[in-house]
């Protein structure tokens, strides 16, 4: 578990999916991931539900202008470069 960025243990296409997936939806699917093979119960859930959410509602608040959630979630491999949404033009 990673306590400075709960997101980076995630693996970009798991992160997608979180992004791109109902809000009531988000910790279902982040505990059924952290049960699987892959993360094996390393994942910190609710802190990572907890920056979606964060991330959805300040993309929201800065306008039409702002990346998408989707985009602005998938990161490099040093998570701090931005990389482009695979399903953006």
């Amino acid at each position: 578990m990673n306590a400075m960025n709960p997101l980076a243990p995630l693996d970009a296409q798991d992160l997608e999916m979180l992004a791109g997936s109902e809000p009531g939806t988000v910790l279902g699917h982040l505990m059924a991931m952290n049960r699987s093979t892959r993360y094996h119960n390393t994942l910190d859930t609710l802190a990572i539900a907890q920056c979606i959410s964060d991330l959805r509602r300040s993309s929201r608040s800065v306008g039409p202008d702002a990346r998408s959630v989707e985009e602005g979630l998938v990161m490099g491999p040093h998570r701090s470069t931005f990389v482009p949404s695979l399903d953006q033009p």
